[in-house]
């Protein structure tokens, strides 16, 4: 079976954790990851910009001036694209971005990006943070003695946790996410993972076995 390295909260090594091939230890399939990085990150748009056409804009309705004797090109409105005050042509109009993966397809990507961060040694299981209340020092120091100060972590959690989640908040390279919220984009965006014993098992419980349904599933949006 696939290890996980185990720390305590003074960057201590302790016997390793063994974890399902499944899981952690599972072929990485690049496009796949891709295609649900491409489709949360699509998810994410709002679709809502907006401009008016040459129906919904007000005024305009007789020409601004007489047909021929001006001198000037004829005009019918003074609400055309090329007047001031006048409509947007093809300007955006609002819209919906949203892409669906399927269940299989979710799932593989989520795996694969696990099994590559595992495979260089960036998922690290860390015994008990030790945080009792919310200080962002304590926290800080103790990303400092794991040596997870200088390059983006992210701190999975099985039972969100508002010591903890306070006390990265302020942190700009720390993100702490519920093992609920596991999504592509954090996992390929972070350098390294922090995880609980907890939190490991409710991922493998969470992407082992069959699936069920056969409905496509809405990438989730963080």
């Amino acid at each position: 079976m696939a290890q996980l390295p185990v720390i305590n909260s003074q960057g201590k090594e302790r016997k390793p954790l063994e974890v399902s091939d499944e899981i952690f230890a599972a072929p990485v399939k690049a496009h796949v990851i891709r295609l649900a990085v491409n489709a949360q990150l699509a998810n994410r748009r709002q679709g809502n910009s907006s401009s008016k056409n040459r129906t919904a804009v007000r005024g305009g309705g007789r020409k601004p001036f007489r047909q021929k004797g001006t001198g000037r090109a004829r005009q019918g409105t003074t609400r055309a694209p090329h007047m001031r005050g006048g409509a947007v042509a093809f300007g955006p109009q609002p819209r919906s971005w949203r892409q669906r993966l399927n269940r299989k397809v979710r799932r593989q990507a989520l795996v694969g990006a696990l099994s590559s961060l595992a495979g260089e040694g960036a998922i690290r299981v860390v015994e008990d943070f030790g945080i009792t209340e919310p200080k962002t020092r304590e926290m800080a120091a103790l990303l400092g003695r794991i040596g997870a100060d200088t390059e983006r972590v992210l701190i999975l959690l099985a039972e969100a946790d508002r010591s903890v989640a306070l006390s990265a908040r302020n942190l700009p390279w720390a993100k702490v996410a519920s093992t609920d919220e596991l999504n592509v984009v954090d996992l390929v965006t972070h350098d390294q993972v922090l995880a609980t014993e907890a939190a490991v098992r409710a991922i493998e419980a969470k992407l082992s076995g069959p699936i069920r349904g056969t409905a496509d599933a809405e990438v989730k949006v963080s």
